[in-house]
């Protein structure tokens, strides 16, 4: 059997090929692998929904390092606040959460049958923003995207500036990444079982396990960079370990800082990078039996 192909990029018509530019700005693995796609159709819409996410995330992240550089301070009581509440004052922090909750209303605001977005987009901060925005809506609506997906992600990008990558207990991170890292990922997922034949789509045929295997291969894969990036994180003060399970080793963050610094592996370090390993795997694991179920059922549905 030959190997698949990479597509080529740049072929797409003008409005997706902006989409599809921004899609490939970091070359990451999903968009690496959606270049496998056989059909234009959804390797258009991968680019399209992922560029969306790409756009708002850099904005987010581009923030927070010149937060992080001094160039203003942080309020953490008025981030929180504005996250939540999605007001509309404009300062520091206050002006790209101001953006994020824009991007998301007129995401939300985008229907069928013409997915226009609002006049106004002056706050998204970004020149495409019309035409990722309704690019992005129209391909979530004809791939049966659920709204929820959406609204993770833009409430995960709120919290980025809220709670700059602080999380007291698991399960305060494990909310944050349903939205970072399952929103995209499941979308991903979507595509993959979605039928395609030529401009027509049927979405997944059962999506419930979909979002099930989405949610688990997610938080799956955020703990996994978590462990592959942590030195990295450490230096730049990043903490995605929750507070609970530095408690439980009896660690602070100036031990890991330490440990970082001199390049050892104190017993307490190993341990939580062993706890974390295996929270990793339980998820793995629960991502491949709902695998297995989908493939399953398919299987039943085409014999």
């Amino acid at each position: 059997m030959p190997l698949p192909s990479f597509r080529p990029t740049g072929l797409l018509p003008p409005p997706l090929q902006v989409a599809e530019q921004i899609a490939a700005r970091d070359n990451n693995n999903l968009f690496l692998t959606s270049r496998l796609f056989r059909d234009d159709h959804r390797y258009a819409a991968f680019c399209t929904m992922y560029a969306l996410m790409r756009v708002v995330d850099d904005q987010v992240d581009e923030h927070v390092a010149r937060r992080r550089a001094g160039l203003f301070a942080h309020d953490s009581r008025t981030a929180a606040t504005t996250a939540h509440n999605s007001t509309t004052t404009i300062g520091g922090d206050e002006r790209v959460l101001h953006a994020v909750a824009t991007w998301r209303a007129a995401f939300a605001a985008c229907r069928p049958p013409a997915f226009l977005p609002p006049a106004d987009l002056s706050s998204c901060g970004h020149a495409e923003a019309r035409t990722l925005l309704q690019l992005a809506a129209r391909d979530a609506a004809a791939f049966g995207v659920p709204a929820e997906l959406w609204d993770g992600f833009f409430a995960a990008m709120a919290a980025d500036v809220a709670a700059q990558g602080r999380f007291p207990t698991f399960a305060d991170f494990a909310a944050y990444a349903i939205g970072a890292s399952v929103s995209p990922t499941t979308i991903y997922l979507i595509l993959l079982a979605a039928r395609v034949d030529g401009d027509r789509v049927a979405p997944p045929a059962d999506l419930p396990l979909v979002l099930q295997t989405g949610e688990a291969l997610g938080i799956f894969a955020y703990v996994a960079h978590i462990l592959r990036d942590l030195q990295q994180d450490i230096d730049a003060d990043l903490w995605y370990l929750a507070d609970e399970h530095l408690v439980a080793h009896r660690l602070r963050h100036d031990d890991l800082r330490q440990a970082a610094a001199n390049k050892q592996s104190p017993p307490a370090v190993r341990a939580l990078v062993l706890q974390h390993c295996a929270i990793a795997r339980r998820y793995e694991s629960a991502a491949a039996s709902f695998f297995a179920s989908y493939r399953a059922q398919i299987r039943r549905l085409e014999s």
